[in-house]
């Protein structure tokens, strides 16, 4: 983020003939210092927002990110189009969203990490979260691929926090070894050069895992889709 500038306004007095009275100094014991600019993450998948640019976006993930934290179904409706995609099968619509953020849903829980992944904006002038879906993956394999969420997340010798770090990765992709089990703490993984080593669950995250669209229509933002899976 950039610094906030400061600028210091000093106020001079104007007068004539022998009673010029002389300028005030300004008080730069009382000037806050600049912040300290705040640095890129680090990752070659680390999140980013490239949304800020689009008119009533702010408003609109403000809304959002709001209903997520109150869990409160109705106002996330209220940011949907009445025809809103659910997933691959046909299902949508404004009820069928509400029952899925019936209480005690996981799907709270996705979208409370969805809002925290960034922002990005495809062809066609939607929004895209989190940031990474709207990306060129390359030669990366969508359906076995795992993105580690976090800088220097270890991956370890043994699925225990006590366990030897073998290395850690930066907002970077690894490879389910042997699928993937979310009721276990951690997930045995395959990173570069064929290693295997284990992660935290709560630090890694499908590619394919949920994903919201919106679009702009009559100048507002709508939920067009939100999905997981392929």
């Amino acid at each position: 983020m950039k610094g906030l500038a400061i600028l210091a306004l000093a106020a001079v007095c104007a007068a004539c003939g022998q009673n010029t009275a002389p300028a005030a100094k300004p008080d730069t014991a009382a000037t806050p210092a600049a912040a300290p600019a705040k640095a890129a993450p680090k990752g070659r998948f680390a999140p980013r927002d490239e949304c800020a640019k689009l008119p009533g976006s702010a408003d609109f993930r403000q809304r959002l990110v709001e209903a997520v934290q109150l869990r409160d179904a109705d106002a996330l409706a209220n940011l949907a189009d009445p025809a809103v995609k659910l997933d691959f099968g046909g299902g949508g619509g404004l009820a069928a969203l509400k029952q899925r953020l019936g209480q005690g849903s996981d799907l709270w829980l996705s979208l409370d990490q969805l809002t925290k992944l960034g922002c990005a904006v495809d062809q066609s002038g939607n929004l895209v979260m989190p940031w990474l879906f709207a990306q060129d993956l390359g030669r990366i394999d969508a359906n076995s691929a795992l993105l580690v969420i976090g800088e220097e997340v270890p991956v370890l010798s043994a699925p225990r926090a006590s366990a030897a770090p073998i290395v850690t990765i930066s907002w970077d992709f690894v490879s389910a070894a042997n699928g993937i089990d979310r009721t276990q703490p951690y997930q045995r993984v395959t990173f570069p050069l064929n290693r295997d080593g284990w992660v935290a669950t709560d630090k890694l995250r499908s590619v394919l895992d949920y994903r919201l669209l919106a679009s702009r229509r009559s100048g507002q933002w709508r939920i067009e889709a939100l999905v997981s899976g392929d």
